[in-house]
């Protein structure tokens, strides 16, 4: 695995020379960032699957900046019910509920963001589900779970992507 160099820490000035030192951290870098080297930017997504019935499902996302998600949804008893977001880095905060299914539906599909230096997030659907809102957290965000309530079969599809992890 390449080592990260920290720009700043080679000569980069436009009358400086171009070093040994500036030339193999020009040439390691490129591929440090690829691998994911410690103290390098993150560029890889991580991907994560789960489902789960009336319960949660938790998603590791350390040192990254943000995650797409996927849901699909189906309720085995159509009546008013949950399924809702949160966030930690030691304690959950209050639950954000990303939609409410009624009674009129059966089966939905949902897609949204989390940003996790903002709490951000955006969640869009079939049959015109459209919810915003921000996460209670304290730091950075280290777990995303989504729980489901009663009679509420949820799968989920996460990909946190790249950055530092914001705090």
């Amino acid at each position: 695995m390449a080592t990260w160099t920290d720009p700043s820490s080679v000569n980069t000035g436009p009358n400086d020379p171009v070093t040994s030192e500036f030339g193999t951290a020009a040439l390691e870098n490129a591929v440090a960032l690829a691998e994911g080297a410690s103290g390098a930017p993150k560029i890889a997504t991580k991907n994560q699957s789960g489902s789960g019935t009336s319960g949660n499902e938790n998603f590791n996302v350390t040192n990254f900046s943000g995650a797409r998600f996927f849901i699909g949804v189906n309720s085995t008893n159509p009546s008013s019910q949950n399924l809702q977001i949160n966030a930690t880095n030691g304690s959950y905060g209050t639950a954000k509920t990303l939609f409410s299914v009624t009674q009129d539906i059966s089966q939905l599909s949902l897609h949204g963001y989390v940003d996790f230096a903002s709490g951000d997030f955006l969640c869009v659907g079939s049959s015109g589900v459209r919810t915003t809102g921000t996460l209670t957290r304290t730091g950075s965000i280290s777990t995303l779970r989504f729980t489901g309530a009663t009679n509420l079969t949820f799968s989920v599809h996460l990909m946190a992507d790249g950055g530092e992890s914001a705090t």
